[in-house]
């Protein structure tokens, strides 16, 4: 058992107790070795062809079914549960969508959206998942868990049948559910963890389990390289045979590349021409299957590889039309001749990239045989043949070289001035995503105390080539001042600017320095999207609320704060009582006498009042709260419940609360910088009937406690403990207005 406070579940048909922690961050900066997984390899020997029949069936499923179970590893290895227990959730991660081997392959493969009846097949997977494993001898708590995956913790979706159902299959059910909503698809972007987080906390209660899906999100919530590494030695380390090590490296089957260790030189010189290459190369095999997408490819079109790879290539997919702008027709498609006749072909089109816009291509279209000159495949180059994108290349060369800056080589501060109105202009005119990410070297003063200005310079000049070498052309990569470096990314939605920030993170940290002894550097990140209503510098503004967010919760990290958390801002003003003459007191707004709240607390929460208004404003944007009155420090919210972001149940009669919220800076002692204090944001909440004929019942308390847990959810709030209420020190406000 661990060393944290708990509570037990004794799940149905299975021997060993769950431990499901409260939830309290707690220290996991070290792990006690695991029990190997030796077992775990040859029970996998036993079900190594089955998942090699999937893996060749559809790899994108066979990856999704590696994350979840690698997922389920990191919850185990979290909470130190019982190696028995980690190995009975693996394996049910591992092989809960091995029903799909059934499922025609043009039906996985397709990019598009399902039809009524192909979605029947579909959903019949998990009877066919469960013939399969019953013949291979699989637990029978595993066979149920999958074969009731799709069903709900309140039974609501049972037809009548009220059974619990098995501990594995509500932890399956979680961890499935968000690798779903965070990996891209080409009908939808990707979720960000924290979108994934709020959407099983919605469902919670209904479709999951409440007490799982919060030991999860604390797991997503606290995952360091430290647990990475753990589940990585725990895979890579199981006694596996060498076939399916190989399998499971680096995701294979949904990712383009292997291990570099174990690739061979001409692997990696066809991978790194590939990248490299102008042209856009798309390489198909005799079903249409699509095997290659290189980067250029994803410059020209937008679909990101991942997206991609392993789906039916049709026309439509990249919008092909002829070079007047008559779609080409399925029957038509160019690449199907050419497996057709196997006779190279060179023609122009017009695809139509993911922000909609129009451009022309050449394409080179070629069959790919064998040494025995049979047909393995098409392969497709896409080349830029527009004379204004031409143009304009030479242009943005041009001007580069008077606007760089001279140390680092990337745009200097006046040409980010200039180009950064135009850029907010651009995208809310073509209501196009777009996204400002901003980043500093990690603890630079030191580099410059340690080694010298001149090893600082080196520093700036290979964080510079890391944000340049990984940023897309299309990008705008600028030094800001000092140490902070500023990305412009066109076409690029707050999921995709995350993940850039996070790339460009792990690619620095793993750069040595040759000024600095061989040693790597680290650097924060705060993103946010641009939004219909920002001026200028507001996107920039909120980035940088975000990179101090990532400073101030131990750097080396991406924080977004999004733009749509500032929707509220106009309504914020519109809002304000006209009347001059009005009674502002903080009592006046809920009337004369005096009225119990029907919930309260007295909050904390680990970020600056800056950041905390604007999750504020997230609040009010998702609840579509009225905002009745404002103040510097204090705000009066009414509050539908059936349009806030809490947990609901069937019982629940329409109601409308007052929210009263007051905001006061407060300085913490004994955490944060080196005098021994961080600077938070302490929130005094009441939650009022919104009308006084609601009466205090037992229903409208429990409402309003939990839109009380959900207002703490969005502000990563806490109740003040006794113990920390001795740590609080009062900020000294010089002005009246408290500034």
């Amino acid at each position: 058992m661990n060393h944290l406070d708990t509570t037990t579940i004794q799940p149905t048909g299975l021997g060993t107790t769950l431990f499901v922690p409260a939830l309290v961050r707690p220290d996991r900066d070290d792990f006690p070795e695991q029990p190997s997984m030796t077992n775990l390899g040859h029970r996998l020997g036993v079900y190594l062809s089955l998942v090699i029949a999937l893996r060749a069936k559809h790899a994108p499923t066979a990856a999704h079914c590696l994350r979840v179970a690698q997922n389920l590893s990191a919850w185990g290895l979290y909470f130190q549960l019982p190696s028995e227990q980690i190995e009975q959730f693996e394996l049910a991660g591992l092989l809960h969508d091995i029903g799909k081997v059934g499922i025609p392959e043009r039906i996985l493969q397709k990019p598009s959206q399902l039809l009524p009846e192909e979605r029947v097949l579909v959903e019949d997977h998990p009877q066919m998942a469960v013939e399969i494993l019953c013949s291979a001898g699989v637990h029978p708590e595993i066979i149920e868990s999958i074969e009731h995956l799709a069903c709900w913790f309140d039974n609501s979706n049972r037809n009548g049948q009220s059974s619990p159902l098995p501990l594995t299959q509500r932890i399956l059910a979680i961890v499935d559910a968000f690798d779903a909503m965070t990996s891209e698809q080409s009908y939808r972007p990707a979720m960000t963890n924290e979108q994934a987080l709020v959407e099983l906390g919605r469902m919670s209660g209904r479709q999951f389990d409440p007490k799982l899906v919060a030991s999860f999100a604390e797991v997503v919530t606290n995952s360091n390289d430290t647990l990475r590494r753990h589940v990585e030695a725990r895979w890579l380390n199981s006694g596996m045979t060498g076939s399916m090590v190989h399998l499971f490296q680096h995701q294979v089957a949904a990712e383009r590349s292997s291990n570099v260790a174990i690739q061979s030189l001409s692997q990696i010189f066809h991978r790194q021409m590939m990248d490299h290459m102008n042209d856009g190369v798309i390489f198909v095999d005799t079903e249409l299957r699509i095997l290659e997408w290189n980067k250029a490819a994803e410059h020209l079109t937008g679909l990101h590889h991942s997206a991609i790879l392993h789906t039916e290539w049709i026309p439509d997919l990249v919008g092909l039309s002829d070079e007047q702008g008559r779609a080409i027709a399925t029957e038509n498609c160019p690449i199907k001749s050419v497996l057709r006749t196997s006779q190279p072909a060179t023609r122009r089109f017009l695809l139509k990239q993911l922000s909609g816009k129009r451009l022309l291509v050449e394409t080179q279209l070629m069959p790919i045989l064998d040494d025995s000159g049979t047909l393995r495949g098409g392969a497709m180059l896409l080349g830029d043949a527009s004379e204004q994108a031409g143009l304009e290349e030479k242009l943005i060369e041009l001007h580069t070289l008077a606007t760089q800056d001279s140390l680092t080589k990337v745009a200097n501060r006046s040409e980010l001035n200039r180009r950064l109105p135009i850029f907010v202009r651009e995208a809310q005119t073509t209501r196009k995503s777009a996204s400002v990410l901003i980043c500093d070297i990690d603890f630079f003063k030191r580099i410059n105390d340690t080694f010298g200005h001149a090893a600082g310079d080196e520093a700036l000049k290979v964080f510079a080539a890391v944000l340049r070498d990984l940023s897309r052309n299309t990008d705008l990569v600028a030094r800001y001042g000092g140490e902070e470096f500023v990305i412009l990314c066109h076409d690029c939605d707050l999921v995709s600017a995350v993940r850039i920030g996070e790339t460009l993170r792990q690619r620095l940290q793993a750069t040595p320095v040759a000024a600095l002894k061989g040693k790597c550097m680290t650097a924060s990140f705060g993103v946010s999207e641009i939004i219909a209503t920002d001026a200028a510098e507001d996107p920039l503004e909120r980035a940088d609320q975000a990179l101090l967010q990532a400073k101030q919760t131990g750097r080396d990290r991406v924080v977004s704060i999004s733009g749509n958390d500032s929707t509220t801002a106009n309504a914020t003003k519109k809002s304000k009582p006209e009347n001059k003459q009005a009674n502002t007191s903080w009592l006046s707004w809920l009337g004369t006498g005096e009225v119990e709240p029907m919930a309260k607390a007295d909050l904390i929460s680990n970020v600056p009042r800056g950041i905390a208004i604007e999750k504020l404003k997230g609040f009010i944007a998702d609840s579509k709260a009225e905002i009745i009155h404002i103040e510097t420090e204090r705000v009066h919210l009414r509050v539908d419940c059936r349009n806030a972001p809490m947990t609901r149940r069937d019982a629940d009669r329409p109601t409308v609360f007052e929210i009263k919220i007051d905001l006061e800076d407060i300085d913490v002692a004994g955490i944060g910088r080196a005098d021994g204090i961080q600077r938070q944001t302490r929130l005094k909440l009441e939650i009022f009937a919104g009308r006084n004929r609601d009466r205090r019942t037992d229903a409208l308390v429990d409402q309003a406690n939990r839109l009380r847990h959900s207002f703490q959810a969005y502000l990563v709030a806490h109740e003040i403990s006794n113990e920390m209420r001795e740590r609080l020190i009062p900020v000294y406000k010089p002005g009246a207005d408290g500034r």
